[in-house]
């Protein structure tokens, strides 16, 4: 399961005040490419939010690890 964009620690992450350890190196990228993204207001925190959900949600079956260590999930 995928919290949804709502969820803070989405905005968190990418304002780096969330900062977990992942074990996806393509998951990795796709993060420091969108906080690079926003802080040189490429585009807005929200549209990197929705970027990031969408990116976890369509490849859940790669990422589940890493969401649950991003939320805390079991």
């Amino acid at each position: 399961m995928i919290p949804n964009s709502s969820h803070q620690l989405w905005n968190d992450l990418l304002t780096e005040k969330h900062q977990p350890t992942l074990s996806s190196l393509s998951l990795q990228m796709k993060l420091n490419a969108l906080k690079f993204a926003v802080k040189y207001n490429k585009i807005s925190l929200d549209e990197a939010i929705e970027d990031l959900y969408r990116f976890c949600a369509n490849n859940a079956h790669m990422y589940q690890k890493d969401v649950n260590t991003i939320f805390n999930l079991s």
